[in-house]
């Protein structure tokens, strides 16, 4: 069956979907997300409290595909979109159920409607021109007069046209540079918990930019753009918004992006005019807006030619990162570099890339894209030696550059069919992230080496000690530790050293038991004794219990039940003694897992005792009250069924 459900959406899907930015900004705005439902077909709507209140629409089809519809100005896969979806996470994660939505729902048309682009002002219904054609001048004159007068955009308009005719461009030019000043002029804010908001308007500029563009003054649009550019960005630096006034200025730029496509320059003029431009452009302005870049075929390998090699003179002009502006520097030769680089791709000399890139390994730390190339070439050897070469460049100031690296290199190792050596990088990713994945990962690796058994033993060893099997130091310590069982205390590190240099600070010293992962490791494999074994030192440890108690309690209801009991207990109380409407949710959750134990275990009377016990406790929360008696209807339903 194809999976269109939303409850097991994980960050991966969300920033496939959405992007890594729009996930970021979206986790801010839960909170404001008001009135979630779901339909009858598995959508969700919800409102979202933004700059305005912006109507989302949620779903997944059949092949899994997240899609969505906002009522805000980016209308699909947006902040507001990914805050619905947390939302609704969260509310599966705590049991609370999602209120279902109506059939007419306004939010399913308020989020459609506003997706929709206004239609062009060129086209109009033949009702309609029927309608002008019969009117007479005297009638149109006062049909116009109307429209200025409830229309202010109508006035601007007709004011721009009559400029444009009669030769007046200079006048248009100096009136849109004022609007441009006077929109640029104060910083845009808006309170995340209120109305209140002042968001620069430019429609204006917009209007007067579009005249311009349809009058066929291309240039004059590219030469107000650069104080739009330059201000509109110094603006954006100053706001406190959310992201308003960057689509204001977006708006203007998409015109501008036209008159450049428009223009009579030269196809490396156009192109290295948007180049620059899109590496200024440190704030998304331009995400989403096209230009000329995006038809790479409307230009010929000649010009593309041409700007490959501005582009690379440029990078010879960049001044190397050093001193106190090391970060600002790497950055702009990294931008040029990749603008070099597409450039060399579209005029057909993709064979110079990997000297650009060998150039600016040491430079630019571009080690992961240049053993990307060098593979893609088929010249492993060579790959190899540049990725264990910036490894050891990059660990102590840039691991995760590193780390990518040596996941390169693992790459390498099973093309290779190098299952030791395979499975030996797969242990540094364990040793530096032990969680279950990377465990059950490692084991696969080590049993396609044939050594599962001893690693697995040894891998767990190390979560209890933090002492490294793979260390010679520390597998010797293992066989004077009398604390090992006898049968795993000869056993040695059975995998090939990688060659990579360690780092003291890669040993993790001092968090261990690492009680997290060997309760994750030990549900994986179904070790109940262990999981609850893990659970009372990790809840030793902390004031609040462990932090795993209701993932230990899913997994140990059927082998002990009361133990898990005793966790959701535990949970519930503690959400019960914040004293708020969604945490006496989040308790209701707790309680109906117990109450699904008491039932299968025929233990319903203790339950009623426990549903007895806290209205007593909390008889002045009414709240409370209203979940507990919730339960209790669920509970009469399953001993009348």
């Amino acid at each position: 069956m194809p999976n269109t459900s939303l409850a097991d959406l994980t960050w991966e899907d969300l920033k496939a979907w959405a992007g890594a930015r729009a996930v970021a900004r979206g986790k801010s705005y839960r909170r404001a997300v008001d009135d979630l439902r779901e339909t009858a077909d598995g959508r969700l709507v919800a409102w979202v409290r933004g700059g305005n209140r912006y109507a989302t629409v949620i779903s997944r089809d059949a092949a899994g595909k997240l899609t969505s519809v906002c009522s805000c100005p980016y209308h699909a896969a947006c902040k507001h979109a990914v805050a619905v979806v947390l939302a609704y996470l969260d509310a599966v994660q705590a049991g609370q159920p999602v209120p279902t939505a109506d059939a007419d729902d306004e939010r399913l048309h308020s989020a459609e409607e506003d997706e929709t682009e206004p239609a062009s002002s060129t086209v109009t219904e033949p009702a309609t021109d029927r309608y002008l054609a019969s009117l007479s001048h005297a009638d149109l004159l006062e049909l116009v007069g109307q429209l200025q007068a409830d229309c202010p955009g109508v006035s601007e308009w007709i004011s721009n046209r009559r400029e444009l005719q009669t030769g007046n461009t200079a006048k248009l030019v100096a009136a849109a540079r004022r609007e441009i000043r006077k929109a640029s002029a104060e910083p845009g804010w808006s309170n995340h918990w209120s109305p209140e908001r002042q968001i620069p308007d430019y429609s204006r500029v917009e209007q007067r930019l579009e005249a311009l563009l349809a009058a066929g003054h291309a240039e004059e649009v590219l030469q107000l753009s650069e104080e739009l550019w330059r201000a509109g960005r110094q603006q954006i630096e100053m706001s406190n918004d959310e992201g308003e006034t960057g689509m204001e200025i977006a708006r203007c730029m998409k015109v501008v992006l036209r008159a450049l496509q428009a223009c009579d320059w030269s196809g490396p003029e156009k192109l290295l005019w948007e180049l620059d431009l899109r590496t200024e452009d440190g704030y998304g302005i331009l995400d989403g807006v096209p230009g000329p870049m995006e038809q790479p075929q409307r230009f010929t390998a000649t010009d593309w030619s041409a700007v490959a090699d501005t582009m690379g003179e440029r990078l010879k002009l960049t001044p190397q990162p050093g001193g106190g502006d090391d970060f600002q520097k790497k950055y702009r030769r990294q931008q040029l570099m990749r603008c070099q680089l597409t450039a060399l791709q579209h005029a057909g000399r993709a064979g110079e890339t990997t000297g650009v890139l060998e150039r600016e390994a040491e430079i630019t730390e571009c080690y992961v894209a240049l053993v990307d190339r060098l593979r893609d070439e088929g010249q492993t050897d060579a790959a190899k030696d540049w990725a264990r070469k910036g490894f050891e460049r990059t660990i102590a100031t840039s691991p995760g550059i590193a780390w990518a690296l040596e996941e390169r290199l693992r790459d390498v190792a099973d093309a290779e069919k190098n299952a030791p050596l395979a499975a030996a990088y797969r242990a540094r990713e364990f040793f530096r992230r032990p969680d279950a994945e990377h465990y059950a990962a490692l084991l696969d690796a080590a049993e396609a080496a044939g050594c599962r058994e001893t690693v697995r033993v040894l891998a767990l060893r190390w979560l209890e000690t933090g002492e490294r099997p793979d260390v010679p130091a520390a597998v010797k310590q293992f066989a004077q530790d009398k604390r090992k069982p006898p049968a795993a205390s000869a056993l040695a590190w059975p995998l090939p050293p990688t060659g990579l240099p360690e780092r003291e600070e890669q040993y993790r010293q001092g968090s261990f038991p690492d009680t997290g992962a060997l309760i994750d490791i030990a549900i994986q494999e179904k070790r109940n004794d262990d999981v609850l074994r893990w659970y009372d030192l990790e809840s030793s440890r902390q004031r609040f219990g462990g932090g795993s108690g209701e993932a230990v309690a899913d997994a140990v209801q059927d082998t002990h039940p009361d133990a898990a009991l005793a966790i959701w207990k535990r949970l519930a109380t503690a959400q019960i003694a914040l004293t708020n409407p969604a945490a006496y949710q989040v308790a209701g959750g707790f309680l109906t897992k117990m109450r699904t134990v008491y039932q299968r275990t025929s233990r319903l009377e203790e339950w009623q005792r426990l549903l007895t016990e806290l209205r007593a406790q909390h008889a002045r929360k009414p709240r409370l009250l209203e979940v507990l008696n919730s339960l209790e209807d669920r509970r009469t339903r399953i001993i009348n069924r």
